[in-house]
């Protein structure tokens, strides 16, 4: 009997320590999958690489939110992929911990002659397709945007290296 008395008691020193350490870490990770796994270059982009977030970052903006943040539409909403990571500029030497939302398909007319070069593509539903990247970066702190730039893919083959899916 007192073997079996120690042995309950001894288990539930262990389930309290376990607890405790849950308790003081916040619990499980609920964005483990979302977070980016190692460093990988954003095509097309000029120096921008994602790399793991911090070990025990706990983002303060939700997946959602970062999604819904986005600029370019419904599409570009149901569409992204999103990954918790650490934004490296590498000419700067800045890095932003962020969650990266990947759009497919996302073409910006900014630079002069664009419109037009689109207008007169023979083409027109090739010009602008899964190769060309659109990445925005919402602060997982604060919410607000901290990035926004395109990429281009050419095998249409990048995917975010998440502990997740790698869609």
């Amino acid at each position: 009997m007192r073997k079996w008395m120690i042995g309950v008691a001894g288990l539930a020193a262990v389930g309290a320590a376990v607890a405790a350490l849950l308790a003081f870490r916040g619990g499980p990770d609920a964005y483990a999958t979302l977070r980016q796994t190692g460093v990988q270059e954003l095509p097309g982009s000029l120096g921008f690489e994602l790399r793991p977030p911090p070990d025990g970052f706990v983002p303060a903006i939700d997946p959602e939110a970062a999604r819904t943040q986005g600029t370019y539409g419904d599409r570009a909403r149901r569409t992204a992929v999103l990954s918790l990571a650490t934004v490296h500029d590498r000419f700067e030497g800045t890095d932003a911990t962020a969650w990266v939302v990947l759009t497919r398909g996302i073409c910006i007319s900014d630079f002069k002659g664009e419109l037009v070069q689109a207008s007169r593509h023979p083409n027109r539903q090739g010009i602008c397709d899964d190769r060309n990247l659109w990445f925005e970066m919402i602060d997982a702190t604060t919410g607000d945007s901290v990035l926004r730039t395109r990429g281009y893919d050419p095998d249409v083959t990048f995917a975010l290296a998440r502990a997740g899916s790698t869609i």
